[in-house]
């Protein structure tokens, strides 16, 4: 009885340690297609400096109105994107109440060659190489996560930006 009760919590302890399959890795070939923008989310900070004060705005933006296909293709590793969207961006600047306004943008990820490591997509045309990183990616979905952290300087100001954008596309 004493074996067939440790028989027993062996094969539980197994089967309930056993870890799922981690998430499959994304694939240059799985990325081929076109691709339609059906939800952009993103938030960030931005601090300008200038005669010695310091503001800080923070922001969250979400897409609307969007009408935007990416196409993958390959040999060449090429990317292009058509179309346009809204974002309607939130804005606190210093603890001050918040303000809405909407910004029309053109295409979702810049044309150019398209390259994967990993899960780090990077596309490069003649104003240099912007990555992105791919965190879901199915037959019919595709979710892209970019950081961009940048500092603009000029006579007596800066300005740093912080933002984080999350592009969700479904498979045509």
């Amino acid at each position: 009885m004493k074996i067939t009760k440790l028989l027993l919590l062996s094969i539980a302890v197994i089967l309930f340690s056993c870890s799922k399959d981690e998430d499959p890795k994304p694939t240059g070939e799985g990325l081929l297609g076109t691709w339609t923008l059906t939800g952009l989310n993103y938030y960030g900070t931005t601090t300008t400096r200038a005669s010695g004060m310091t503001v800080e705005a923070d922001f969250t933006g979400k897409g609307k109105d969007m009408d935007c296909t990416t196409t993958f293709e390959a040999s060449p590793n090429t990317v292009t994107s058509q179309g346009s969207y809204i974002i309607e961006l939130t804005t606190t600047v210093s603890g001050q109440p918040s303000t809405t306004d909407d910004y029309e943008f053109d295409e979702v990820l810049t044309d150019g060659t398209w390259e994967l490591d990993g899960n780090t997509l990077s596309v490069t045309n003649s104003a240099g190489k912007q990555e992105a990183t791919i965190t879901k990616q199915t037959t019919t979905e595709l979710e892209i996560a970019i950081d961009l952290n940048d500092t603009q300087q000029g006579s007596g100001y800066s300005i740093t930006r912080e933002v984080h954008a999350v592009y969700t596309l479904v498979k045509q």
